[in-house]
């Protein structure tokens, strides 16, 4: 599964969901809480070590594109399961924008839960090609 950082958002996401437990890999991966903020600054209390204590929250004057995502649903492949990936620009700290990582995700979601179930993962030891897979 590896390491990450929780992210929570006060600014409305470009497509509605009000989603909760999203995370990235881009800050530090040191399992700290940042939030953009209603006001479209990243503050968080970053660590240097997931062991570490949590240190105050501050303003992280961040500068760049932040990837972060979340899902609904419980269980890939179903109906209600959808994933969400957006990407956040900041220039000197404020935020610019918020899009949509990928519109075809979801299509592309329903091919991995099918390429990772058990079905698509014997087919695959047995040398079947299954959508997703590399040609």
């Amino acid at each position: 599964m590896g390491m990450f950082d929780d992210v929570q958002c006060e600014v409305p996401l470009p497509d509605g969901w009000e989603g909760c437990g999203l995370q990235t890999k881009d800050l530090g991966c040191t399992m700290s809480v940042v939030t953009i903020t209603k006001d479209g600054r990243l503050v968080g209390d970053m660590r240097e070590w997931w062991w570490s204590e949590h240190k105050p929250v501050r303003d992280l004057d961040f500068h760049g594109e932040l990837t972060f995502y979340g899902h609904e649903g419980r269980q890939p492949g179903t109906p209600e399961w959808r994933w969400h990936e957006y990407v956040a620009r900041f220039t000197e700290g404020q935020l610019v924008s918020i899009r949509e990582a990928s519109r075809d995700r979801d299509a592309s979601s329903a091919e991995d839960a099918k390429r990772l179930s058990p079905e698509g993962v014997a087919a695959r030891a047995e040398g079947i090609a299954q959508p997703g897979d590399a040609s």
